[in-house]
């Protein structure tokens, strides 16, 4: 009967379009990037870490990738949460970088963090629930909760986090579930302190709501010192602080990372949440089962295998990030029309540059329809008035070129 009614030709297919947009609303940087992306000269929209191939990171680290194993593997669904070697390996690097007690049974692996934070939301919130979300962010980390029939609260994150806990505190309801957060933040590159993060935390566990950071940039932090006697970037991070939400003590936590930003391997499409408390755990492993059931057994072993590197990659990023952030801090200082507010760009691979008098999304249609210069309108987040620039995921001879062509759009710009 249900097979018949597809098969109708009364079938009406632009009402099911029409449905799902009623769920979803349009996903405004995804859509930008898909129309302009594979037409631009200079993509400075980007936000992933300099991507890496699998024989670069064989050279970088003197190993070679499992293919002997991977052409002998059946190709079956794999395990559902992901492997128990990645989730391993996942598991070790949290506490390497200063979590504790981190297993792999605190890990379920998804198609990228997007698909993991999907997953997530659907065993979090739920119709006639309460979230709260700092603003700007990421669209998929409101849009998604909003779609779920959850009310959503956006507290403003422009000015610094030093009212961040109490603006939380404020807009608790007696209906509230979730606290969402995003660190380092994109599209701006501030990095929340950790002493906030565990005001948040005690809040949340007060009021018995869970606390979910989104961590896809977390920890590409440009504090860290890439001298030669600077010491190890592990212990860097474990000593500066600026450790994972993963590792505070309070509360019902999630943190979702990615092979995709840090770790520059966007194309393995491998993701995971974790989380302190095993039976939300089980909640977003049951919400999971409708969706992608697992990821790709070869894109699992392959993110296994890279992240016994973790560290190499991440010194990478890190020398790769600060570097670019240079050319850009010098561009920007020649030009009387931009501004970047000096905690902004902290972490990650991004940054979110103030124009002066200057329509956003009019220059940025302008940059890539006239001159083939690709960034994000500050309209994509919420925030006119700014762009998002991504200087991480190209070369430097690719940052200085599309930076040059945006300098001579500004001065031809009225």
């Amino acid at each position: 009967m249900r097979a018949h009614m597809y098969l109708t030709s009364d079938y009406n297919y632009e009402q099911v379009i029409d449905n799902m947009s009623s769920i979803f609303p349009s996903f405004q940087v995804e859509r930008w990037m898909d129309k302009y992306e594979k037409k631009c000269d200079a993509n400075l929209a980007e936000t992933c870490s300099l991507s890496l191939s699998l024989n670069d990171l064989s050279a970088m680290t003197g190993t070679s990738p499992p293919f002997a194993e991977i052409s002998e593997m059946v190709l079956d669904y794999g395990e559902i949460p992901g492997s128990n070697l990645l989730r391993s390996k996942i598991a070790k690097m949290y506490n390497e970088l200063g979590s504790s007690n981190v297993t792999a049974e605190h890990i379920i692996v998804g198609n990228g963090a997007i698909g993991a934070n999907f997953f997530a939301f659907c065993g979090l919130v739920s119709s006639g629930t309460h979230a709260i979300i700092q603003s700007p962010t990421y669209q998929q980390l409101h849009s998604v909760i909003e779609s779920l029939g959850c009310e959503v609260s956006k507290l403003g994150i422009d000015h610094g986090f030093t009212s961040l806990p109490k603006d939380i505190k404020n807009a608790i309801k007696s209906n509230t579930t979730l606290v969402v957060l995003n660190n380092p933040v994109n599209p701006t590159g501030q990095i929340i302190p950790f002493e906030v993060l565990e005001e948040v935390a005690l809040i949340c566990d007060t009021h018995k709501v869970t606390l979910m950071v989104d961590e896809v940039y977390w920890p590409l932090l440009h504090s860290i010192k890439t001298e030669p006697n600077a010491g190890g970037v592990v212990d860097q991070i474990k000593s500066s602080g600026n450790k994972s939400a993963l590792s505070l003590d309070k509360g019902n936590i999630v943190v979702s990372g990615s092979m995709s930003k840090v770790f520059s391997m966007a194309g393995l499409r491998v993701g995971w949440i974790a989380s302190n408390n095993l039976a939300l755990r089980e909640k977003m492993l049951s919400a999971r089962d409708y969706t992608t059931i697992s990821v790709s057994k070869i894109d699992d072993r392959l993110a296994a295998w890279a992240l016994e590197h973790y560290s190499a990659i991440l010194l990478r990023s890190v020398l790769h990030c600060k570097s670019q952030k240079e050319i850009l801090t010098r561009f920007l200082k020649s030009q009387p029309r931009l501004e970047l507010d000096d905690t902004y760009a902290a972490g990650g691979t991004c940054a979110f540059i103030k124009l002066n008098d200057i329509d956003s999304m009019s220059f940025a249609t302008d940059l890539i329809e006239k001159y083939g210069v690709l960034v994000c309108p500050g309209e994509l987040f919420d925030r006119p008035g700014y762009l998002r620039v991504g200087y991480g995921s190209c070369t430097a001879d690719a940052l200085r070129l599309g930076l040059i062509i945006m300098g001579r759009a500004l001065e031809q710009y009225k």
